[in-house]
């Protein structure tokens, strides 16, 4: 029995090796590089005294969706931001009242996209940031946003945080 390679055996192995350094340096990079572009919109609702409530134009086509997450009837657009990051990153995204939320994308299929969401804000005793949800592991559909009710707000209403991913 020959314990020594011959050139022919030392030539596959170096091969296999090529090929193997190959993938972990060509394929790798390519998965790393897909991103998720998240976009948060930030709503204050409330609840107007005559029932009717007060839609933003920009928000009409939420309106069902928001009514059914929360028993309010007006809805107000405070801020509309979009971030792209890799699989696997956070992405931070500033609120009113010194709120931040933290999404990160975690998984891919077909038709929708899974995040890890959390809200952090001020605590209004010591002033240091804690977080205000438990942490929500949600799957969204591409294109498509989910409501997130969150705290009530400074001047009366309650903040509806909408989470959307591509």
């Amino acid at each position: 029995m020959n314990l020594i390679p011959g050139k022919r055996t030392t030539r596959v192995l170096g091969l296999m090796f090529v090929v193997l350094v190959a993938q972990v340096v060509v394929l790798r990079p390519a998965e790393a590089a897909e991103k998720a572009k998240i976009t948060v919109l930030s709503i204050e609702a409330t609840k107007s005294d005559d029932g009717k409530g007060v839609i933003d134009r920009g928000l009409k086509a939420l309106a069902e969706q928001l009514k059914k997450a929360v028993p309010y009837d007006s809805f107000h657009l405070l801020s509309q931001k979009s971030q792209s990051g890799a699989y696997g990153e956070k992405q931070t995204f500033k609120l009113p009242e010194k709120m931040e939320l933290l999404v990160t994308p975690t998984e891919k299929t077909d038709g929708s996209i899974r995040l890890t969401v959390l809200l952090y804000g001020p605590d209004p005793k010591s002033g240091k940031k804690k977080q205000i949800l438990p942490k929500l592991s949600v799957t969204v559909q591409r294109k498509k946003g989910i409501p997130i009710a969150g705290p009530k707000l400074k001047d009366g209403g309650v903040l509806v945080i909408v989470v959307s991913a591509e």
